[in-house]
């Protein structure tokens, strides 16, 4: 039985040694890609200015602003142009299968598709993601619970670890994950406060129809 007990504990501490060296590589990192994202971003805006930039150096500098080419620059100019842009930015490459760009008086405005433009539409599947995230965080952690009540065997445990654990880890993960998704897509749909929308759109169609 301390055999088994150390094997647990040997395993739950190359668990949490793995887990902190990537967040720690993670955090020690993510200094020089802020200093790296803030000289790319400070040189393209730069050149926006000159009259004789590429419609294509445009779109690919707004799309690796954004980290994604599932955007195109018009998209990405007016999310740029409003309050709290990189957090914004974030929300709509997080959420974009949720939302459609309108059009109005030469004006973007975000909205939902239709698809999810009702609440009660978004609502019921924000409760789904939700209860479908504990009910699988439940099974992913039920062989620790289960080793505790019914007194398994290392091996029982093993078997039950290996099917369960990575299979409901990953559902519940993808589950929050959705439910994530569609509740920053209402915050962004409902705080589209503008401050330079006029001014950014307008440049970028002058651009590129130049």
């Amino acid at each position: 039985m301390e055999v088994e007990i150390l094997i647990k504990l040997v395993v739950a501490t190359v668990g949490i040694v793995s887990a902190g060296k990537i967040i720690y590589e993670f955090i020690s990192g993510s200094k020089s890609k802020l200093r790296e994202e803030y000289k790319f971003a400070k040189e393209f805006i730069n050149d926006l200015n000159k009259s004789n930039i590429h419609p294509f150096v445009i779109e690919k500098g707004y799309q690796a602003i954004a980290g994604t080419t599932t955007v195109n620059s018009e998209e990405i100019a007016y999310i740029l142009s409003l309050e709290n842009p990189v957090k914004c930015l974030k929300d709509y490459v997080l959420s974009k299968k949720y939302l459609d760009h309108l059009e109005t008086n030469g004006n973007l405005k975000i909205s939902f598709s239709k698809k999810y433009k009702s609440k009660y539409s978004r609502n019921w599947r924000k409760l789904f993601y939700l209860g479908t995230y504990f009910v699988s965080a439940f099974i992913a952690l039920s062989p620790l619970i289960l080793t505790r009540i019914y007194e398994f065997n290392l091996n029982q445990f093993m078997l039950l670890s290996v099917f369960l654990m990575p299979v409901f880890s990953l559902l519940a993960f993808d589950s929050l994950r959705s439910f994530t998704k569609i509740y920053r897509s209402e915050k962004l749909e409902e705080n589209q406060k503008s401050h330079t929308q006029h001014i950014i759109i307008s440049d970028v169609k002058n651009i590129k129809n130049a």
